[in-house]
């Protein structure tokens, strides 16, 4: 009988423990964009870097409520990394695409399928880190695209709905 107490209270020792130590990855995208998140809501995380030599993309969106809101806006405010919208043009292309003329230049931040992740934003923040090899400034955007691979992360923050948006690209 007290064996079986024993295990009975090791088991909800460990289920306690592994139920407070749940992240649902703020912790991670607050140490990437280097501000605290830990006020936000996680509503969608998607992680597909399971391809070769761990391609793939992470996209994750949050919301924030007024206060967390503020919060955020003014972190972003204080540097950081982080500039006041609009993209410059590179940026602007890599997230939402680019028509010019008789080009058709398709956006790296979407979905496998094709989709656009990010809405368009007219208020807000962005933050751009260059993580490639090649890089000889990791917050300048002009060599993005004249290389064969890619390796950024870009997050977008909309003041008027409260909504970031993080995207880490690596092909």
């Amino acid at each position: 009988m007290k064996r079986l107490l024993l295990i009975l209270c090791m088991l909800l020792l460990v289920g306690t423990l592994a139920s407070c130590s749940h992240d649902d990855g703020t912790k991670d995208v607050s140490e990437t964009l280097r501000i605290d998140l830990s006020g936000g809501q996680m509503v969608k995380r998607t992680d597909t870097h399971d391809g070769f030599h761990g391609d793939g993309y992470t996209f994750t969106q949050m919301r924030f409520d007024k206060t967390a809101g503020v919060s955020a806006a003014k972190q972003m405010d204080n540097g950081g990394g982080w500039s006041r919208l609009p993209l410059n043009e590179n940026l602007q292309r890599a997230v939402y695409g680019k028509e010019d003329g008789d080009a058709s230049y398709g956006a790296l931040v979407q979905t496998d399928e094709g989709e656009a992740l990010i809405p368009a934003i007219e208020h807000g923040y962005y933050y751009f880190y260059d993580r490639h090899s090649e890089s000889g400034n990791p917050r300048d955007s002009t060599q993005l695209f004249s290389r064969s691979s890619y390796n950024f992360t870009i997050a977008l923050y909309d003041a008027d709905n409260r909504n970031l948006y993080c995207y880490e690209l690596d092909t």
